[in-house]
């Protein structure tokens, strides 16, 4: 019985193990122009990880974040910023991002480093995560929070869900199977016979969207409180970025879908008591063609803009010696979010498709 058994489970690792051969020789989806590898993680949902093609934009770190250009001077004090593709310098080689050219601003009158933990998609959920896994650890002595987006964003399913789901036994079981080029291949032709993509892709907020925010505006007002609490208890100063896109730039009229989280953000800003560098100020009077590179992304001259104004606003609080540490404060009040929910989604089911693919 034991030789049997022994038998079969040597005949099924061989069968396998050739499978898993034979799939690595079959053509898979592409990796997207722009490059960016995204691969699954059991607490953040998602990480950077070096990208594959050869035009390398950026370079990962072993804990997948996206690696500053220059490292600065060593000991030297820490600025992190904290966001998603617009923090993280979506299209924007190393050297051109907004953090990069910060701390080519910021070392040109002291000693500093400046690093990110913005990695496209990110909403304050998975900054708070990061932050708690890696951030803390790194002694920063200012943070620059750029979280907006994603948060507003609405999807399929709610951040904290995914997260949840990606913790489970369900989830990292997937993760241990991420890497086998068979299970990609049997998930993916059962994903298309489905509907579903291959990939799930990272999005921001456009005109027009329906479905769940990813962070419920209360979420997010409690999430910013908790991240600025944190700075405060550790004597870390703080910088608020509020970011920009094409319609702000226009200066559209009437209510949009992101308002009632930049107003949250600005608010949460006053009640701790520190500053917020708004970029639709910053880049006011400019085509927004001429500062992204896309409807949402800043360019080179639009991050270099941003990196100007919050060098100002840090080096103007009396960096290194002082900063805007925040007060502690509650979350700010939030009233009744008429976009959240329009066209609910199966939650479920939509916790189990978004496991089921690879962000990127």
């Amino acid at each position: 019985m034991k030789k049997k058994l022994l038998f079969a489970v040597v005949v099924l690792f061989l069968v396998l193990g050739g499978a898993e051969l034979v799939a690595r020789r079959l053509p898979s989806e592409p990796v997207p122009p722009r490059g960016i590898v995204m691969p699954p993680h059991p607490t953040r949902g998602w990480t950077l990880a070096e990208p594959t093609i050869s035009m390398k934009l950026y370079h990962a770190t072993a804990d997948g974040l996206r690696r500053p250009a220059d490292e600065g001077p060593e000991g030297a004090p820490l600025v992190l910023t904290t966001g998603d593709s617009s923090i993280f310098g979506d299209g924007l080689p190393d050297g051109l991002t907004i953090h990069d050219q910060l701390h080519a601003k910021l070392n040109a009158s002291v000693p500093s480093r400046v690093a990110t933990l913005g990695v496209p998609g990110y909403s304050t959920e998975q900054t708070r995560v990061v932050l708690d896994e890696v951030g803390w650890d790194l002694s920063p002595r200012l943070l620059v929070v750029g979280n907006v987006w994603s948060d507003s964003n609405t999807e399929r399913l709610r951040d904290r869900d995914l997260l949840d789901a990606a913790s489970s036994i369900f989830g990292r079981a997937e993760l241990l199977l991420s890497d086998s080029a068979l299970f990609y291949q049997v998930r993916a032709r059962i994903n298309a016979a489905r509907g579903l993509p291959a990939r799930r892709k990272v999005t921001w907020p456009v005109l027009g969207a329906t479905g769940l925010r990813r962070v419920p505006l209360a979420d997010y007002a409690g999430n910013l409180a908790a991240i600025l609490n944190g700075a405060a208890g550790r004597g870390v100063g703080v910088v608020v970025l509020a970011l920009t896109n094409e319609v702000k730039l226009n200066g559209a009229q009437g209510q949009q879908p992101w308002d009632p989280y930049f107003d949250v953000q600005r608010r949460a800003a006053e009640a701790h008591g520190v500053p917020i560098v708004d970029a639709t100020r910053v880049l006011a009077g400019s085509t927004p063609s001429s500062v992204l590179h896309d409807n949402l992304h800043p360019n080179q001259a639009g991050a270099e803009r941003i990196a100007a104004a919050l060098a100002t606003a840090i080096l103007d609080a009396g960096w290194p010696g002082a900063t805007p540490v925040p007060g502690e404060a509650a979350p700010v009040s939030t009233g009744a979010d008429t976009w959240d929910g329009r066209e609910k989604p199966n939650d479920r089911s939509a916790v189990r498709d978004a496991l089921e693919a690879d962000p990127i």
